[in-house]
């Protein structure tokens, strides 16, 4: 039996404690102990992980990887990372069959960008995997962020090390949600800026601002917040 990659995990085979060698989503039922053999019939194929997502984790600073399963006919979850989409060099441990599943990340590098795809195992026979998806953690290089108050509005300002790519983000409802502030982002001096027109005197308790150094949808930094007080 040919194997491409074999990852060792543990496995109960009638009440036994046996070494399961798996392949990537392959299905293997050859499995012996001792000098006994305990071919199985194949197990019934699961389905593959839906609501597959990978973004940042704000909390703790690491990529966040996520999926729902129905988990009928499902043991546990084979999660995978590579660096191009294409090759798997890493391969986590048989993950416990629970849904939503929630996994961080933390061995990482910041501006490196990591691939990650995940399927779902039954004893050994496995799902067709998610399609890749990406994730770059950007270094944080904001050093500073204010606000300077306008006869209307205000000017949200930063400065950082050396990005020059951003988001800017409000919210008008005490920072219980957010979406993208309008405006055009330019350097003045030493510093980045943004004009917020809609500020007005008395909207700090409910008016928040965010900004983070974002290179693509799949490649950003934490957010920096900034709470207006007037």
């Amino acid at each position: 039996m040919k194997i491409n990659k074999i990852v060792k995990g543990t496995v109960l085979v009638s009440g036994l404690s046996a070494v399961l060698l798996m392949s990537s989503c392959s299905n293997v039922q050859p499995v012996s102990v001792g000098n006994t053999d305990l071919t199985q019939t194949a197990a019934t194929k699961p389905a593959t992980p839906t609501n597959f997502a990978v973004t940042l984790d704000q909390n703790y600073s690491t990529i966040s990887i996520t999926f729902s399963s129905n988990l009928k006919n499902v043991t546990g979850f084979w999660l995978e990372r590579g660096f191009d989409g294409k090759n798997w060099p890493w391969q986590d441990h048989y993950l416990s069959p629970i849904s939503p599943y929630l996994y961080l990340d933390y061995e990482i590098a910041r501006d490196v960008k990591y691939y990650y795809r995940v399927c779902a195992s039954n004893n050994g026979t496995n799902s067709a995997w998610t399609s890749a998806k990406a994730f770059n953690l950007l270094t944080n290089d904001i050093l500073s962020a204010t606000y300077v108050l306008l006869s209307k509005g205000l000017d949200l300002q930063w400065t950082v090390t050396k990005s020059s790519n951003f988001y800017v983000e409000r919210s008008t409802n005490s920072g219980a949600s957010y979406s993208k502030l309008s405006g055009t982002i330019s350097k003045s001096g030493t510093y980045w800026h943004i004009a917020d027109p809609n500020f007005k005197t008395g909207q700090g308790e409910i008016f928040r601002y965010r900004v983070r150094v974002q290179k693509a949808s799949d490649a950003y930094c934490e957010w920096t917040y900034v709470h207006p007080i007037d």
